[in-house]
C-alpha cells in the first residue's frame, strides 16, 4: 500500500464516519461540536481521522 493510499483511506468523510461508527451523520456531527472528534478541514471539506474515531468509540463506552 502506498503512502497516498494510506492516507485516503485514513480519513472518512461524515457520512462514512456515521456509517463506519453504526451512527448518524448528525451524532458525528455532534460530536464534532462538542469536540468529542477533531474535524481536518483540507480544502474546506470535513475529514475525521478513522483512528480518532476508533478511539473515542473505545473510550465513550454505550455514550453514543
Amino acid at each position: 500500500m502506498t503512502s497516498a493510499t494510506q492516507e485516503v483511506t485514513r480519513f472518512l468523510s461524515i457520512d462514512a464516519a456515521a456509517r463506519y461508527a453504526s451512527l448518524s451523520a448528525q451524532s458525528i456531527r455532534r460530536w464534532i461540536s462538542a469536540g468529542r472528534l477533531k474535524a481536518h478541514r483540507p480544502g474546506g471539506k470535513i475529514l475525521i481521522d478513522r483512528q480518532e474515531l476508533e478511539d473515542l468509540i473505545l473510550h465513550s463506552g454505550d455514550d453514543r
